[in-house]
């Protein structure tokens, strides 16, 4: 019976998914087929301007920043993580029971070595980061990857990106040389390494389907990444009709304070710019972006320049590695 040969399943109101593993079909509470998508393996994807080829769904995943945990949790594939990492805040209530099943790796970054003895197939990030190459300075070390496992991270992909500017970039990345060692990744494509790969006009709704769509194509359970697109488009088209009964000129300008000390003088704060998350988010609740002009997700900027926009709101951050309430002191404070 197709019951016997499901491999994962969420209900979403009155409709339900089922996921088989030769045939992805959406049923309607009627028993009605609406959708139908057969399997396509093998798959190759693009991301970030890297390609990839994969054989099957991967079935041993591990995310490394909250964002694509909770899109994986979203979609009812926590029974393919086989570990995450890199909580900023608490999971979103709604996916708390599912994201206590998942192997919790490590606070903040796993090291190669964590990572491996998962033998992951693949691996998710939100940032860039993620799929750093280690490197070491006098004063410190950052990023992930040695040649103790798939390194050196080097040509393209990791120096540089020929589908891109073509300009080396800040640090190598791995994940061509993950792909080589059989584990695919995926990189949100607003942190492309290389800006010219990022979107035009950077993150948006769009870019959010985009994205949902292509994990749902890579994991085969394309039925729910729409209906997850549906429900997040109702979300935003909410938001737009709340806004609509707003009087010109009313929209409240606003700071986005993301962190205090994550710049490199102590006279700038990190703030959300304007071609990022905190930006969409913004625009959508109809706040006034005090540094929309300024390129970037985030982007570190003068204390001065805050002060002189005279914000009407500033959005305080909660972060487990920066909490809301030692933000507030230090603006108390200074």
């Amino acid at each position: 019976s197709l019951s016997e040969r499901m491999i994962g399943y969420r209900p979403w109101g009155s409709d339900y998914h089922i996921i088989r593993a030769d045939l992805a079909v959406t049923f309607a509470a009627s028993g009605t087929i609406f959708h139908a998508y057969p399997a396509s393996y093998p798959l190759t994807y693009t991301s970030c301007g890297i390609d990839n080829r994969i054989s099957q769904a991967p079935t041993r995943v591990i995310t490394m920043n909250q964002g694509v945990t909770e899109f994986m949790l979203a979609m009812g594939l926590e029974d393919k993580m086989v570990g995450t990492a890199y909580l900023d805040d608490e999971i979103w209530p709604q996916y708390a029971e599912e994201y206590s099943s998942v192997p919790v790796l490590s606070s903040s970054y796993p090291t190669e070595s964590e990572i491996m003895e998962t033998n992951p197939n693949f691996i998710l990030g939100s940032y860039r980061s993620a799929f750093r190459e280690r490197s070491c300075t006098p004063d410190r070390c950052r990023g992930i990857f040695t040649d103790a496992t798939v390194g050196p991270c080097e040509g393209s992909g990791s120096d540089f990106f020929e589908s891109g500017s073509n300009a080396t970039t800040s640090y190598s990345t791995c994940r061509p040389q993950l792909h080589a060692h059989g584990i695919g990744t995926w990189l949100e494509p607003v942190s492309c390494e290389d800006s010219d790969l990022k979107p035009q006009g950077g993150a948006s709704e769009q870019t959010v389907y985009a994205a949902i769509r292509q994990i749902g194509d890579i994991f085969d359970v394309r039925p729910v990444a729409n209906q997850l697109v549906t429900s997040i488009r109702s979300d935003f088209a909410t938001a737009k009709r709340t806004m609509q009964g707003l009087p010109d000129g009313a929209a409240l300008k606003t700071v986005w304070l993301d962190c205090v000390d994550c710049c490199d003088t102590d006279t700038e704060l990190f703030v959300g710019a304007g071609t990022g998350a905190p930006n969409l988010i913004m625009q959508s609740a109809g706040l006034s972006n005090v540094f929309a002009d300024v390129s970037g997700s985030w982007a570190c900027v003068d204390i001065r320049n805050i002060i002189e926009s005279n914000p009407d709101i500033m959005v305080i951050v909660d972060a487990s590695w920066d909490s809301a309430m030692e933000k507030i002191e230090f603006l108390h404070n200074h």
